[in-house]
């Protein structure tokens, strides 16, 4: 990852805004690439079209796809690389299967 990127993840500002979830997955996945290369990960992606905005900060929720994503990296670690791949995949959720309290 770049500095800037680095540096903009550690800022404690919260800043809200509508988002589009598949760019900011996409744009987590581009930072992760070549890491997952080097770690032999195949990466696989099904992204839900058209899913509506969502508000939130963009750089805490990139900050929470790079973390899973180095995470799995690592729990594959021991796999043989030929089995190593990752799906990332979303979906728009009907009420019904979101429980809050």
């Amino acid at each position: 990852m770049t500095k800037t990127t680095c540096s903009e993840l550690r800022r404690g500002e919260v800043q809200l805004q509508p988002l589009d979830v598949n760019e900011v997955v996409r744009n987590a996945l581009k930072l992760v690439r070549s890491d997952l290369v080097n770690q032999k990960v195949a990466l696989y992606t099904e992204l839900a079209p058209h899913l509506p905005p969502i508000n939130g900060d963009g750089m805490q929720l990139l900050q929470v796809l790079l973390n899973l994503v180095v995470n799995c990296c690592d729990a594959m670690a021991d796999v043989e690389a030929v089995g190593r791949s990752l799906l990332v995949r979303n979906e728009l959720a009907d009420e019904k299967r979101c429980a809050y309290p």
